[in-house]
């Protein structure tokens, strides 16, 4: 009786064995990668939108720079009378030209270096997800571990408070048979003494 007491004592402090701080700890990385992964977003959001930017900022010089061509055009269609003004119109034009083209050239630079940018953050992005994956496919196999031990340890208690109430019955019948032989008994000594 005893040894089945201890056995079920024994089961119930084995529950306990599993490493919850393992666990945890999963999780806590888990939750330190989903934040990484969305401080990436949020970075590769606002490369988007710089480069958006700078795209918009390309297209202006552009547009700045056609019409200084323009401008240059009609000045060479101007009337000779006014060469001496065109030509220095000209000169002025021809050095904000190149001022445009030298703009646009860098800003082309720094569009490139955004796209560069942006895609770098986007590589970090899958690898953030990729190691969210396995953290969760960690937790996952974590957790089907010890629901197996915890099933485990279940059926072993169950079996154990079979055993129980198995031993529990057999005494209980042990000391009925007991009582009646000592009733028997009993009531035999007293048929002797009215003899």
């Amino acid at each position: 009786m005893k040894k089945h007491i201890l056995i079920f004592t024994g089961l119930a402090l084995l529950s306990g064995c599993i490493s919850a701080d393992k666990y945890k700890k999963k999780e806590g990385e888990l939750s330190s990668v989903q934040k990484a992964l969305a401080d990436c977003a949020a970075e590769k959001t606002a490369a988007r939108t710089a480069a958006d930017g700078l795209n918009a900022e390309v297209k202006a010089v552009n547009t700045q720079l056609d019409a200084a061509k323009a401008e240059i055009e009609a000045l060479n269609r101007s009337n000779k009378d006014f060469q001496a003004s065109l030509d220095a119109k000209k000169g002025e034009l021809s050095k904000k030209v190149s001022e445009l083209i030298q703009e646009r050239d860098t800003l082309t630079q720094k569009l490139a270096s955004g796209e560069q940018y942006a895609a770098a953050l986007n590589k970090e992005l899958e690898d953030g997800k990729a190691a969210a994956l396995k953290q969760q496919t960690e937790l996952a196999q974590l957790k089907r571990t010890k629901e197996l031990e915890t099933l485990a340890l279940t059926q072993d208690l169950d079996k154990a408070l079979e055993e129980k109430k198995t031993v529990e019955a057999e005494t209980q019948a042990e000391l009925d048979r007991v009582k009646q032989a000592k009733e028997q008994e009993a009531l035999a000594l007293a048929k002797e003494r009215d003899q």
